[in-house]
């Protein structure tokens, strides 16, 4: 099995997530093991933060279009006859309203396409959530197979439905629980799917969390926490069993690390215990940061207990972090913590949701303990919780999944096209495409033939336009939320740095305003590209010219430009777009400086006379001129040749 094509897609509701490290660091493991992954996200992130290790992340991360594209999917569906109405009624009967099943279904059929185009065969989920509620209708129309993990609050809450549960995992190849206590839990619960549930802990790289010895000083406790700022953290009886620690006489300091919804509940038991100068709420941190915080402590403490809903920590990445560290833990007997932490030997477990308790551990700790406790920790961490010992298990059962599974059945062409190459040749990007749908209606089955990657944006366009879009570019890759641009901006520094440069350089020629919108954009697109064969660039107008310019500039790749007959830009920096360009046709279609055509020639021309300005119709060109001039375009470009990046 080791020969085939070691290839996966990992599911998400939303990715990605602050706090989830441990599904980045089985990515990565996975990668390194030579596997190569998809990342596909129902929803993008909420937030722009990005842990640095995701910088190595080779895995592309797609995110769903817009919903008049959706939309369109599923009318296609309906009409060609893969739309799962029966699976949905079943569900809609059997979980109720709430659970959106025609909402997963139409999802499904999106990422169903683009799993297709990457010959992807097996889906995981990270979590028991609406993601893998989507996984199911992914299975039912193309036969992909599909596995899971749970991590506790998942399964145990905010499912909110064990048959829904219980029927995941019958569809599962595996299920994975993340401890033995979570496992016996999932056999309860689903009993007919017992024998495919199985333990796998969350594994580290210890070298990422070197040995770290306890630092010789003296004074207080410096005690680390780190997690959401939730209830079933425990954070609050930890600060109550600070105050009680005080009160007896002995301080201790607590830095806790995280940011949720708790974060004003927490701060303002911090004040009414009077513990400002001892307690500090230090907000979210990277994980660089983290790893700081823990060789600069004596003690890493978690106070998790079982929240009102009945959702509590099942085994806490932070924790393995701390004893790789060389710290001692200070816990609760809840759920896998127990399975951590050897009580008396790498640190102390006392019982749940009891500050008294939490108090009179701490208050029994000093620095010889703490260092004998930490070594013993990293030995337990380094024998049951690295990656060279938990991946090896998590790939046996994707193999086995891999080679007993279908594949993914064929489906027909309208409803979900599939380009001919996984690997794109022209990257044609069009950030006012609603606008040109009529247009390209007639041209995008010559670009799909030629396996071009059409990139659009939604950005400022109208319900009805981007409806009409959809209807011939169901299938093109879509640029993503704004804090999808934002977050690849701020951690592509190399990239960021040259194009502020450029700004400056062009001075007059363009306003901040316009630059760095398309300049994020830009940024996006040249990652993407550089996670595709992508080899030439295609603008179709100026606002893409731009765009298409700075990628051709952070990434050496030729473009072809066709403007407007009224571009939105300065003749200044059209002039330097034009320089930049490889071929570069005017709204009549005649490619400057030859004797060929490309696209266009079907814009109006501008007319001024005095202080009144109209547009005057363009001739339409005929659709076998447009086809004969895409063809030129698509059978010329591979004659181009990359550059080095400015």
């Amino acid at each position: 099995m080791t020969d085939s094509p070691r290839r996966l897609a990992y599911l998400f509701s939303r990715y990605p997530v602050r706090s989830q490290t441990f599904t980045d660091n089985e990515m990565l493991g996975l990668e390194a093991r030579g596997w190569e992954l998809t990342a596909a996200s129902i929803h993008p992130p909420v937030e722009s933060f990005r842990q640095p290790n995701l910088a190595s992340l080779k895995a592309p991360v797609l995110y769903s279009p817009p919903s008049a594209v959706l939309d369109r999917l599923r009318e296609g569906a309906v009409r060609e006859g893969w739309w799962p109405a029966t699976m949905i009624a079943r569900h809609e009967a059997a979980y109720g309203p709430s659970f959106k099943s025609s909402e997963r279904a139409r999802n499904a059929l999106w990422f169903a396409g683009e799993l297709r185009r990457r010959e992807i065969t097996h889906v995981h989920v990270p979590f028991a959530n609406r993601a893998l509620h989507t996984a199911l209708f992914l299975r039912e129309i193309t036969g992909i197979t599909l596995s899971f993990t749970t991590h506790g609050q998942d399964f145990m809450v905010d499912l909110g439905s064990d048959a829904l549960l219980a029927e995941m995992a019958r569809a599962s190849e595996f299920v994975v629980a993340v401890c033995d206590y979570s496992r016996e839990l999932l056999r309860r619960a689903c009993p007919d799917s017992a024998d495919r549930i199985v333990r796998i802990y969350n594994g580290l790289d210890p070298a990422a969390f070197p040995f770290s010895p306890l630092p010789e000083r003296s004074g207080p406790l410096r005690i680390l926490s780190v997690g959401r700022l939730i209830e079933f953290k425990g954070f609050h009886r930890l600060i109550e069993a600070v105050a009680i620690a005080r009160d007896r006489g002995t301080v201790f300091h607590l830095d806790i690390v995280g940011e949720g919804p708790w974060r004003e509940h927490l701060d303002a038991l911090i004040r009414s215990l009077a513990l400002v100068e001892h307690v500090r709420l230090r907000g979210p941190l990277s994980s660089g940061e983290v790893r700081g915080l823990l060789a600069d402590c004596d003690l890493f403490a978690l106070g998790s207990l079982v929240d009102g809903r009945g959702a509590s920590d099942l085994l806490p990445t932070v924790i393995t972090e701390a004893m790789l560290r060389g710290r001692a833990v200070l816990g609760t007997r809840v759920a896998g913590l127990p399975e951590m932490i050897e009580d008396g030997k790498t640190g102390r477990l006392v019982g749940s949701d009891d500050a008294r308790a939490l108090a009179e551990a701490l208050l029994a700790m000093n620095r010889p303990t703490l260092r004998a406790w930490g070594e013993a920790g990293r030995q337990r961490a380094e024998t049951h919780f690295v990656r060279d010992g938990t991946l090896p298990q998590l790939e046996n059962r994707f193999y086995g999944a891999l080679q007993s599974g279908t594949g993914s059945r064929k489906i027909s062409q309208p409803v979900l096209r599939s380009v001919a190459s996984p690997s794109p040749g022209v990257a044609f990007f069009d950030l006012a495409l609603p606008g040109r749908a009529e247009w390209l209606a007639g041209e995008w089955p010559g670009l799909v033939e030629k396996g071009c990657a059409v990139v659009a944006s939604a950005a400022g366009s109208s319900k009805d336009n981007l409806v009409r879009a959809a209807t011939v570019l169901s299938d093109c890759v879509w640029i993503p939320d704004g804090t999808v641009l934002e977050a690849e901006w701020c951690q592509r520094t190399a990239w960021r740095g040259r194009l502020e440069v450029l700004r400056a350089e062009w001075s007059t020629a363009i306003e901040g305003e316009s630059f760095f919108p398309a300049a994020r954009r830009a940024v996006w697109l040249a990652a993407w590209c550089g996670k595709q064969d992508v080899r030439y660039l295609y603008a179709p107008g100026g606002a893409e010219a731009l765009v298409a310019h700075l990628v051709s500039l952070l990434l050496g790749l030729p473009m072809a430009v066709a403007l407007e007959s009224n571009p939105p830009f300065s003749g200044d920096l059209l002039r330097k777009l034009a320089a930049g360009a490889a071929r570069i046709s005017d709204a009549g279609g005649r490619i400057a400086g030859t004797s060929d055509t490309i696209l266009h020639g079907s814009e109006p021309e501008v007319c001024r006379v005095g202080f009144v300005r109209w547009k005057r119709p363009a001739k339409p060109v005929a659709p076998d001129e447009r086809a004969r001039r895409l063809g030129v375009f698509l059978d010329d470009p591979p004659q181009w040749s990359r550059t080095s990046p400015a």
